[in-house]
């Protein structure tokens, strides 16, 4: 009896470990600031493929946001599980209240924070 009594509790204990682990590996990833969040879109449709492809197409002043960067453009593609984000038309990165970008192409890596541009490029 006391070694059933033992063994449940090192099971409960190891999958209470476990949970508290993935929780707070998604607490970090929110605190990073480093998931893409809609603010607005005039039409937005969804798309999904498979449990790793659904993808967000927003159309008509697309308005996205990672922690202080804003993002807008006529019309984007999000990938919230690649934390991915295409846009194009005329795109303005607004950084933090100082930097802005303009471009008319954007590829964006959320988890990178890294964007990509093409044509009409320019930094102010």
């Amino acid at each position: 009896m006391k070694k059933k009594f033992c063994l449940f509790i090192i099971v409960i204990t190891f999958y209470s470990v476990n949970a508290q682990t993935k929780l707070t590996q998604q607490k970090d990833t929110l605190e990073a600031g480093t998931l893409l969040n809609i603010i607005y879109s005039d039409r937005m449709n969804l798309k999904k493929n498979d449990s790793l492809n659904q993808f967000i197409s927003l159309a008509g002043n697309v308005q996205v946001k990672q922690h202080k960067t804003f993002f807008y453009a006529d019309s984007a593609v999000l990938n919230q599980h690649l934390n991915m984000l295409e846009a194009f038309g005329k795109i303005h990165i607004n950084d933090a209240d100082s930097v802005h970008t303009y471009a008319d192409y954007l590829k964006y890596i959320g988890k990178e924070k890294k964007a990509y541009l093409k044509k009409n490029v320019k930094l102010t």
